[in-house]
């Protein structure tokens, strides 16, 4: 008996925590939440980490495909458990998109090298720049795309009752499945080159249907309504991207 005490007494002795400094007992610190016990690092804890990783894209990917107006409404009530961070689930979606496009080098798929060559010799400098930059950094640019929404929906929805943040959370997570949707489409175009001509009206649709759904449902706009104010927010967001485009390249021009 004295021994299962002294036993428990040792276990329940307070132990530093190497993240904040403060003395507690149990597993996790109560200060700030990390792990004060002594565990190492195993197979069975990458593999662990590795399924629940994977679990919660898997999750909130079949979410925001099924029921994507539900499930950001449950994310924002407080509802994350299951979930992956959007600007984390994006950035995943945007990166496995980059390296299906490199690996299979769907852009080049219908490029001839004559031609290319033809047009660097008959362009100015700067339009070399401007094309290198777009053409090195454009998948980037897409990114832009949750800022831009954000100042379409102030300007048609102002009296919404949801802030900035919540307003970038909605369609963070919404382009992220949009980039998950454009790695089905790009391995079904490396499987079958002639989809590449297709993919582009897909991608359309789908970058609409976002806005739509999020006007209709999220933003609880009548039909009517959520049809006029998606087709001027998507407007809006063309020309933003377009204008952005101009001054990048008006910019270069200054120095080429």
């Amino acid at each position: 008996m004295s021994q299962h005490l002294q036993s428990q007494h040792s276990i329940e002795k307070p132990s530093e925590c190497p993240g904040c400094g403060y003395f507690d007992t149990g597993k996790f610190c109560s200060n700030c939440g990390s792990i004060i016990q002594n565990y190492k690092i195993n197979f069975d804890y990458i593999l662990n980490n590795i399924f629940e990783w994977e679990d919660k894209v898997t999750y909130t990917t079949i979410q925001l495909i099924k029921r994507p107006v539900t499930f950001l409404k449950g994310y924002m009530e407080g509802n994350r458990l299951r979930t992956f961070i959007p600007f984390k689930y994006l950035f995943f979606c945007f990166g496995l998109f980059c390296f299906v496009n490199q690996i299979f080098s769907l852009h080049d798929l219908y490029s001839d090298p004559i031609d290319v060559y033809i047009k660097q010799t008959n362009v100015y400098k700067n339009d070399l720049v401007f094309e290198n930059i777009i053409n090195t950094f454009g998948k980037f640019f897409v990114l832009l795309f949750i800022p831009f929404y954000i100042i379409s929906t102030k300007i048609f929805f102002p009296r919404s009752t949801y802030n900035l943040a919540e307003r970038a959370t909605a369609v963070t997570y919404m382009l992220g499945m949009l980039m998950m949707i454009q790695v089905v489409l790009g391995l079904i175009t490396a499987l079958f080159h002639p989809f590449y001509f297709i993919k582009p009206f897909i991608v359309f649709g789908i970058q609409f249907y976002i806005i739509f759904i999020l006007s209709f449902r999220f933003f609880k706009a009548s039909l009517f309504e959520a049809v006029w104010k998606s087709v001027l927010s998507f407007l809006c967001i063309m020309v933003l991207f377009k204008g952005t485009l101009s001054g990048l390249d008006g910019l270069i021009s200054l120095f080429y």
